[in-house]
């Protein structure tokens, strides 16, 4: 810091008048002259006005203003054997806002190494601040820290390896000064020093808007999910019921019995499961309700929000939906249903419909912005119907762009552990394994363009025919034609080359197919998939008969 000394040494008043009055605005002309020896010793005075009206001050050093300091007690350049330590001197630094020690070393130090203290005595260290350094990512490194306690030093323990090369130099600054600056690229490491700050983040409500709490033009802090994530809009989620305790929830009637805990569940600590029974009630719905202090959900249950709940049922042979309702009271409500078509036995449901489309309402229907009751539970379809087991988990409203949706897109990225199970086509069983074609079979349909593809027939084959066809130097037909034959092959098993023609008359020539003799064969079946089911023709070059085997089936 910078102090400007002014000494005014002397006061002359020019007046005609020499005894002591006051100074007069009108009449009275003050000139300003200091000594010129700081300790106004001096018999020279200058004027402190200069000819141009400028006031002249003179700038003095203070011991505030003292250029940093380097410490000889934290800095060597002396190099570590394996494992050896350096040890820095407690050093005075209560005069000093920041110390920054600058480290180099060609081998990585111990773990932890890089030690710096501060203490209160200059014996305990309080204030630790512990790094290890890696020469192979960063061979120098550096660190600034506030002067925390009145004594500070260094304390570097070596690796195992001897350093050829080892500089640590501490500076002791006057002013604060900023941690390390690093380039946008350079990789972050956990072991690298930085700031905290702790900050709470305030949101204005916007115009128009409403919420549970607070109104327009507020701030109010925003909020954190259970797992310390900021809250956005897409995960805004109210919980109806986690069905971990079925004591919170009150049967519709007497049609729903043994509302007990369920400990097959999939999400928190259990379920809830219960029965439906032909009661007084005489209703066909099984199911459990709630009532609450009212909320406002208007505006964060908007039309991209969808209500969901899951349902495990033992079977569906009976029932006609699944249902959700949620409004004000058990008189004025919204319901969604999910019909027996979505829905399959023996295994967990997750269900989720747009909040925007529902089924149906009771009274006047929800009001967004005065929520207080909601029930959920299984339609059947006469009041008599029963059903053992029925089991539910996590039922609630989830807010955001989530998809209502079934999903329908393209997967073109891969997929390791491919397991994709699909429980119904069109709302038919899947097809599995071998068969015939049944309603839960895909379709497939290839394109025009699409190359032909290879398909494996298998037959039941009842009995096998073997024959031998004499062939002479004549054409004649050697396997009369067969719509039901499924395959069979012809083998030459003379000494001679014979000639045989599917469906056509044989020569001793191209385009005639030649059989080699001594064992050569003509299978039946073309390109490996199509049979031949027409007349076989032959003939040789030789002389005399021979003889093809030729077996069908």
């Amino acid at each position: 810091m910078k102090k400007i000394l002014l000494i005014l040494l002397a006061l002359f008043v020019a007046s005609t008048a020499q005894a002591q009055r006051y100074l007069q605005e009108g009449t009275d002309n003050v000139s300003v002259y200091s000594n010129t020896a700081k300790d106004g010793t001096g018999t020279d005075y200058q004027p402190l006005v200069d000819s141009d009206g400028h006031f002249q001050v003179d700038v003095l050093s203070d011991a505030s203003a003292a250029a940093n300091v380097i410490s000889t007690d934290n800095s060597t350049t002396s190099t570590l054997t394996g494992g050896a330590t350096y040890t820095g001197t407690w050093e005075d630094v209560s005069a000093y806002a920041s110390v920054a020690v600058s480290i180099y070393a060609d081998v990585d130090s111990g773990s932890g190494g890089m030690t710096f203290q501060f203490s209160s005595d200059g014996s305990n260290a309080d204030d630790v601040y512990s790094f290890t350094l890696d020469a192979s990512a960063s061979a120098d490194r550096r660190f600034q820290f506030p002067v925390t306690a009145q004594y500070f030093r260094v304390v570097y323990t070596n690796g195992a390896g001897a350093q050829s090369a080892f500089r640590l130099q501490t500076i002791l600054h006057y002013q604060p000064i900023r941690t390390s600056i690093h380039r946008i690229d350079d990789t972050v490491t956990t072991d690298r020093s930085a700031e905290l700050v702790k900050s709470v983040g305030a949101c204005k409500i916007a115009e128009g808007a409403t919420a549970v709490v607070g109104t327009e033009g507020e701030y109010e802090n925003c909020s954190m999910t259970g797992w310390r994530e900021l809250r956005t809009r897409d995960q805004r989620a109210l919980d109806l019921a986690n069905c971990n305790d079925y004591t919170a929830l009150t049967a519709l009637g007497n049609d729903t019995t043994n509302l007990a805990d369920e400990v097959d569940h999939v999400f928190g600590t259990g379920a809830i499961s219960f029965d439906k029974a032909d009661g007084a009630a005489n209703t066909v719905f099984a199911g459990v309700s709630d009532t609450f202090t009212a909320i406002d959900l208007s505006e964060r249950f908007e039309a991209g929000s969808f209500v969901e709940l899951n349902v495990k049922l033992s079977s569906v042979a009976d029932v006609v939906a699944v249902f959700m309702r949620v409004g004000t009271d058990a008189s004025n409500y919204n319901e969604w249903e999910w019909p027996v078509a979505d829905l399959s036995a023996g295994s967990w449901l997750s269900l989720r419909q747009g909040t925007a489309t529902p089924t149906g309402y009771l009274g006047n229907g929800w009001n967004p912005a005065n929520v207080a009751y909601f029930a959920f539970g299984v339609e059947f379809s006469a009041e008599t119907d029963t059903l053992t087991g029925i089991k539910f988990d996590s039922v609630g409203l989830v807010a955001g762009r989530v998809t209502d949706q079934s999903t329908s897109a393209i997967i073109n990225s891969s997929i390791s552990s491919p397991n994709i199970n699909i429980n119904k086509i069109a709302n038919k069983a899947t097809d599995a394994n071998i068969g015939n074609a049944g309603t839960g079979t895909l379709r497939v349909v290839l394109a025009s363009d699409q190359p032909e593809v290879d398909v494996a027939q298998t037959a039941s084959v009842a009995s096998v025919t073997e024959a031998t066809g004499g062939v002479t130097t004549s054409n004649a037909e050697v396997l009369a034609s067969n719509s039901s034959r499924l395959g069979g092959y012809i083998e030459n098993v003379s000494d001679t080359d014979i000639w045989v023609s599917l469906g056509g008359t044989a020569t001793t020539a191209a385009p005639t197919t030649l059989i080699k003799a001594n064992g050569g064969t003509l299978s039946l079946i073309i390109d490996g998939r199509t049979v031949y089911t027409g007349a076989v023709n032959a003939i040789h070059a030789g002389s005399g008969t021979k003889n093809l085997t030729i077996v069908t089936y």
